[in-house]
C-alpha cells in the first residue's frame, strides 16, 4: 500500500484511520467535501486534500488516479429519509466502484447493521444471512452487494468490514452518554441488559489497515471486541473512567421509548437535522441483541483487539477532557 485514498476523514473514524496513516509515514489523499481545521493539520503533516462532491465524475476520476488502494469510510449514519440513507451510502459507494480498475484494491467501511442484531446467546457471524432493520442498514447491505458485483468483475479486489458499535475519540454519539454520566444520570432501556458488541477506533483503524495490507480477496468480517457487554456494564465502565462516584439510574420503559423516536423524528424533519434518537434508532435500540463474532477476522488477519474497555475508555476520557467535551 502505497498510494491511499481514505474517503471521510472529516469524519469519526475517517479522521482517526487518516492520522494513524500519517503516523506510519503514508501521505494519503483525502476525498472531502470541505475543509475544516482538522483537515488542515492533516495537509501539515503530509495528507493531500482533493476537495468537492462525489457527484463530481471528473474530481472522483482524478481522487482516485494512480491509487493502489482506496478506503471507503465515508457515509451516513443519521438522515431524514431511506433515499438519503441510499444516496450517500450505497450511491456514493457506486460512484467511486464506478472509476476504478481491477488492479485498485478496495476496502469498504460497512456496519453490523447490514447484518441486523442477533439471537439471544448466539453472536452473528458472516454466514448468517443479512436481516437490516432500519433504512441505513438496508442502504449499507445495497452498497455491499455493489461492492461485491463490482469484485466479481475484478478479481474480487475488495474486503468488506462491518465494525459493530464504535467509541472513542471525537466521537459524538456514544459520547451523549459520557455527558449523562457526568452530570450524574445514567439513562438506561428498560433494566439495561440489552447487550451489543463494541470496539475502540484505535483497534477498528487497526483492523482496517490490517486489511487493506493484505493479500486476502473477497472477504467480509465483523470488527468487534472480544467480549460483548450490556448497556448497563457500560454505563458503570463509563461512570469509573470519568471518576463519578454517585449516580442516579434511569430506567426508560421500552413502551415510551417508540413515541419518544416517533416525536424526534418529526422534530428532525421540522429544523432539517437528523436527532440523535429518531425512529430509526429506537429500532435498533428495542433489540435485545446486537452481537457479533470477530472470530472470521482474528483467524484470516491475526487481527485482535489491543485495548481492554477500560483501558480504551479512560484513553476516550482523556482526550474529551483535553478537548473540553468534558470538565477536567
Amino acid at each position: 500500500m502505497k498510494e491511499v485514498l481514505v474517503t471521510g476523514a472529516t469524519g469519526f473514524v475517517g479522521g482517526n484511520l487518516t492520522a494513524l496513516l500519517l503516523a506510519r509515514d503514508l501521505r494519503p489523499r483525502l476525498l472531502v467535501r470541505r475543509t475544516t481545521p482538522e483537515i488542515s493539520a492533516f495537509v501539515h503533516y503530509g495528507a493531500h486534500p482533493i476537495v468537492g462532491d462525489w457527484r463530481d465524475e471528473h474530481l472522483l476520476r482524478e481522487a482516485v488516479a494512480g491509487c493502489d488502494t482506496v478506503i471507503h469510510v465515508a457515509g451516513a449514519t443519521k438522515r431524514l429519509s431511506e433515499a438519503d440513507y441510499f444516496e450517500d451510502n450505497c450511491r456514493f459507494t457506486e460512484a467511486i466502484l464506478a472509476c476504478l480498475t481491477g488492479k485498485q484494491r478496495f476496502i469498504f467501511l460497512s456496519s453490523q447493521a447490514a447484518a441486523g442484531p442477533s439471537s439471544t446467546g448466539h453472536p452473528v457471524t458472516e454466514e448468517d444471512t443479512p436481516r437490516p432493520l432500519t433504512w441505513y442498514g438496508r442502504s449499507k447491505l445495497a452498497a455491499e452487494e455493489a461492492v461485491r458485483h463490482w469484485g466479481a468483475r475484478n478479481d474480487h479486489n475488495y474486503i468488506i468490514l462491518r465494525p459493530c458499535s464504535v467509541f472513542g475519540p471525537n466521537e459524538k454519539d456514544i459520547f451523549t452518554y459520557f455527558k449523562f454520566v457526568e452530570r450524574g444520570i445514567i439513562p438506561l432501556l428498560g433494566d439495561g441488559s440489552k447487550r451489543i458488541s463494541i470496539v475502540y477506533v484505535a483497534d477498528l483503524c487497526d483492523a482496517i489497515l490490517k486489511a487493506a495490507e493484505s493479500d486476502l480477496r473477497g472477504r467480509t468480517f465483523f470488527v468487534a471486541n472480544d467480549e460483548p457487554v450490556s448497556w448497563r456494564e457500560l454505563a458503570e465502565a463509563i461512570q469509573k473512567a470519568i471518576g463519578k462516584h454517585r449516580v442516579l439510574r434511569l430506567p426508560i420503559p421500552e413502551m415510551v421509548a417508540a413515541p419518544i423516536g416517533y416525536l424526534a423524528s418529526i422534530a428532525g424533519r421540522i429544523f432539517g437535522k437528523a436527532l440523535p434518537v429518531n425512529e430509526q434508532k429506537v429500532i435498533e435500540m428495542k433489540q435485545e441483541s446486537w452481537v457479533c463474532s470477530n472470530r472470521a477476522l482474528k483467524e484470516a488477519l491475526g487481527w485482535y483487539p489491543r485495548y481492554s474497555l477500560d483501558n480504551a475508555l479512560a484513553e476516550t476520557v482523556s482526550w474529551y477532557r483535553a478537548h473540553g467535551w468534558l470538565r477536567s
